[in-house]
């Protein structure tokens, strides 16, 4: 009976050690991905970089700071309703955060420029 005991206590540990590694590796590969998304960004490699960020959001859907550079990102591809939701995203999961901060003022800029926009189409 013991031995039973042992072999599930084991086998439960290792279950959990092996689930610990594999959530460890996919915050890295998150991490490494969005390291070289802004990076990519950097060099105005925007497609590159917006790949990058798709996939360091799809392994942590939760992190400001993938969706802000995205947001950055769908700008200047000019993709403003993607930009905008990203940021709007930031604000959402980070309220406060100097990354939703920001997001706010990228989207108060945006919001600016659009008015002048509008302005000169109807001068």
């Amino acid at each position: 009976m013991s031995e039973n005991i042992a072999w599930i206590i084991t086998f439960v540990l290792s279950i959990i050690i092996i689930y610990v590694f594999i959530h460890l590796m996919s915050i890295k590969r998150a991490k490494d991905n969005y390291r070289s998304g802004l990076s990519f960004l950097d060099l105005d490699r925007l497609d590159k970089a917006l790949d990058c960020f798709d996939k360091s959001i799809v392994i942590r859907p939760n992190n400001p700071q993938a969706y802000l550079a995205r947001g950055k990102t769908n700008l200047k591809l000019e993709e403003i309703e993607d930009a905008v939701s990203d940021w709007s995203r930031v604000v959402e999961l980070a309220p406060g955060s100097e990354e939703a901060n920001e997001a706010l003022k990228e989207l108060d800029g945006l919001d600016k420029w659009m008015k002048l926009r509008e302005e000169k189409r109807v001068i």
